[in-house]
């Protein structure tokens, strides 16, 4: 992929694992440790886009941030999918709730002042203006 892609402007950079799940922590962080300076042997320019554990949502396992990268979060929020937690009021603590987990998904970026990317989301709707439903 480097390889392909290297000195191309229009590639912003690579996203080299989509969603991982990992249990122990151990094989998702050694594959950043092994696939970096893979990437970066053929290609030191371009970014390197880093999800975060558990679908892109948890870095608490993530101890040093590598030069050259952003750290992309998935957010999706439980409101956004009507039978999970409950359907979006606008309430004050639903607002809370949804601002806490960001707030968690991003503590690692936040803590280093690293970049951070959302790379993937759900818009959610007060319930009286949601789309595709009967009024």
């Amino acid at each position: 992929m480097a390889a392909r892609y290297k000195g191309n402007t229009w590639v912003a950079g690579y996203n080299l694992l989509n969603e991982p799940a990992d249990k122990q922590w151990t094989r998702l962080l050694a594959f950043y440790d092994r696939i970096i300076p893979a990437v970066r042997a053929i290609d030191p320019d371009h970014i390197v886009f880093l999800e975060g554990n558990t679908f892109s949502m948890d870095f608490s396992g993530f101890t040093g941030v590598f030069p050259n990268a952003v750290y992309a979060i998935h957010d999706y929020c439980g409101f956004g999918f009507p039978n999970r937690i409950g359907r979006y009021v606008g309430d004050k603590e639903q607002d809370i709730y949804i601002r806490k987990m960001y707030d968690r998904k991003v503590e690692f970026m936040k803590k280093h002042n690293v970049p951070i990317w959302n790379g993937e989301w759900l818009p959610i709707a007060k319930e009286e203006v949601a789309l595709n439903e009967p009024r």
